[in-house]
C-alpha cells in the first residue's frame, strides 16, 4: 500500500501514520489536505488525485468554511 511522504506528517499529527495509507484513506487525506495543506503539500495532492475527485471532497464538514470556498472558487475556474 501507498504509504504518505514524510513532509504530509505533520497534518496528521494525531494519527498513527503506520495505518494512513493513499488506498484505504484516501476522503480523510484529500480533505485534511484541502484544509490544512502548504503549498508543498497541495501540489502533491493534484499529482495524486484528480480534480473531480478532489472536487467531491468539497462537501465535507471536515474542511473549514474559509478552505472550502476557497477550493469552489478555485475548481470552478480550473
Amino acid at each position: 500500500m501507498y504509504k504518505l511522504p514524510s513532509f504530509l506528517n505533520k497534518y496528521f499529527w494525531g494519527d498513527d501514520l503506520n495505518d494512513i495509507n493513499l488506498k484505504d484513506h484516501k476522503n480523510y487525506i484529500a480533505k485534511t489536505i484541502l484544509s490544512h495543506g502548504d503549498l508543498k503539500a497541495i501540489k502533491w495532492l493534484h499529482e495524486n488525485f484528480d480534480k473531480s475527485f478532489l472536487k467531491s471532497q468539497l462537501d465535507s464538514k471536515l474542511i473549514d468554511p474559509k478552505s472550502k470556498n476557497f477550493w469552489n472558487l478555485y475548481y470552478s475556474s480550473n
